[in-house]
């Protein structure tokens, strides 16, 4: 998990209160405010595309959905 974080901080000042988001998303206890949580949703699809742009093509095949957070992945 170190190198997912360390992957997805997005700026050097903000590692630990972004890199404590991120590992939110990845263990589930972050969640949306509301439906219309613009920040949250970022996040979680930066999450996402890290992994399946790191991801094999057979497996992504398998694991590929439409509405998945990044804990489900």
């Amino acid at each position: 998990m170190n190198v997912i974080l360390a992957s997805l901080t997005f700026q050097p000042g903000d590692a630990g209160r972004r890199g404590a988001k991120v590992h939110g998303h990845i263990t589930g206890k972050s969640k949306p405010t509301g439906d219309d949580d613009e920040d949250w949703e970022a996040i979680d699809s930066r999450i996402k595309s890290w992994f399946y742009s790191t991801c094999d093509a057979n497996l992504l095949q398998i694991i590929s959905s439409d509405n998945c957070t990044a804990k489900d992945l």
